[in-house]
């Protein structure tokens, strides 16, 4: 391995591009990087030595950076997820056993995950206003009238759907890292009865993870129903059309399956929702499982609770849950 002095020496590091804001938050990744989040985005920072850990190229730039979100700790979807995650996993207080590492790996996968999600509903929320006041309504002097159309609706709705089943999957995933049975086909299910057995049925909790397990179900048939059609599901997109009342209607999902939530939904209302379902799924599975498996202080009892208003920052204003520990003495 060459020396390469230049490559131990200090200096300043800049992160991000212009109206970024300032560092909010540093989570050190094994074999990946260094991730910086700020107020408006984040970074990975890939050291030389990271990209050339041989030191064979002496023109390898002292550090490399990538852009990952372009979204920050000054908004939920970092917050909530990213953030918490870091809080959760890194703060020193979970079982032994549990793959923090590979977790924050995982958590970071569903931060890219929703924020995909929500570039996509930005786009499709100005193409409908572009629609909308381009749309005159009127009927050509020929007698004839032409709809609107969402470009590419089929293919979009499809990634979509098979995006959010990604994430239900990640979730899954960080799950298995921790001391838990995840039966095949109820993953959920022994986290709802620990849940149960801690807090109680109508614990507002266990009634919030049971609800999530239901729509979490509903959306994994959705992606199941769209990719595998048969008589007992189907899942169809409709773009504009207009209705036997003479009312233009925007574009919907529609699943036949009996008892879908999604049998005739707006697909903007569909993405709406299921983000911030997902988004819930996430967090209420990982406070769970943080405030299960913490490992007590000397004795005293660690737990997962709300932070409150005066425990916010205004660097991290989204995240929702900190340990904190019952002393005893």
């Amino acid at each position: 391995m060459k020396k390469l002095p230049h490559r131990n020496e200090g200096g300043m590091l800049k992160i991000g591009e212009e109206g970024d804001g300032n560092m909010s938050e540093m989570i050190a990744l094994e074999d990946y990087g260094m991730v910086i989040v700020t107020r408006k985005s984040v970074w990975r920072i890939m050291l030389a030595d990271n990209i050339d850990p041989q030191r064979n190229n002496a023109d390898i730039p002292r550090h490399v950076q990538e852009r990952l979100l372009s979204y920050g700790s000054d908004d939920p979807i970092v917050g909530r997820t990213l953030l918490q995650g870091k809080e959760l996993l890194l703060a020193g207080h979970l079982l032994e056993g549990v793959n923090k590492q590979q977790a924050m790996q995982l958590v970071l996968a569903f931060s890219k995950e929703i924020a995909a999600m929500n570039d996509e509903l930005k786009k499709l929320t100005e193409e409908y206003e572009e629609i909308r006041q381009r749309f005159n309504g009127r009927v050509r002097d020929d007698g004839s009238f032409i709809l609107p159309a969402l470009k590419n609706l089929d293919r979009r709705a499809k990634e979509l759907i098979q995006n959010i089943d990604h994430m239900g999957g990640i979730v899954i995933d960080i799950m298995k890292l921790f001391p838990i049975e995840i039966p095949q086909k109820n993953p959920l299910g022994k986290l709802i009865e620990q849940t149960q057995q801690k807090f109680g049925a109508e614990h507002v909790i266990t009634k919030a993870i049971s609800q999530l397990k239901e729509k979490m179900g509903w959306l994994r048939y959705v992606r199941s129903d769209m990719e595998h059609p048969d008589t007992t599901g189907i899942v169809t997109f409709e773009n504009y059309k207009m209705n036997n009342l003479g009312k233009i209607e925007q574009p919907l999902i529609k699943h036949t399956r009996t008892s879908s939530p999604f049998q005739s939904i707006d697909l903007i209302q569909f993405v709406v929702e299921s983000q911030g379902e997902m988004i819930d799924l996430f967090e209420t599975t990982l406070v769970l499982l943080c405030d299960f498996y913490a490992e007590d202080e000397a004795g005293d009892k660690v737990f997962v609770r709300n932070v409150t208003d005066q425990e916010r920052t205004e660097v991290n204003p989204h995240m929702n849950y900190r340990y904190d520990i019952n002393w005893t003495r």
